[in-house]
């Protein structure tokens, strides 16, 4: 019984990380002149520095996908509902919080490299 809530609940809460890892993941290509939410000349998108920022960005993006998709499968090595339900909602916390923290990174390195190369747009 406890084993078929379990799966209900991950099946639920898990729904959240991908959608979440492809949002960001999007936010990358140029759309316009914006990349990661910084306003960029049409000439720089094709930067070497952008690129690599943008290149470091999806491996550590994909790197917390890959981490809390494994730690989510934690919920199933627990016996009580309880502890399932609080371990499931600390992780959903945490599928939430580590992929912004990662876009919130990568997006004040991109910041600080238009300022230093003085790119008005």
């Amino acid at each position: 019984m406890n084993n078929s809530i379990t799966i209900f609940l991950f099946a639920c809460m898990y729904m959240v990380l991908p959608i979440i890892y492809f949002m960001l993941r999007n936010l990358s290509k140029p759309k316009k002149n914006l990349i990661l939410g910084v306003t960029l000349p049409l000439e720089a998108r094709q930067e070497a520095n952008v690129l690599n920022i943008c290149r470091s960005y999806h491996k550590h993006l994909t790197a917390t996908f890959l981490i809390l998709t494994t730690l989510s499968f934690g919920a199933f090595f627990l016996d009580y509902m309880s502890v399932v339900m609080v371990y499931l909602l600390t992780w959903l916390l945490a599928a939430i919080i580590a992929p912004f923290v990662s876009y919130a990174v990568y997006h004040r390195k991109l910041k600080q490299l238009k300022h230093e190369n003085n790119w008005i747009s």
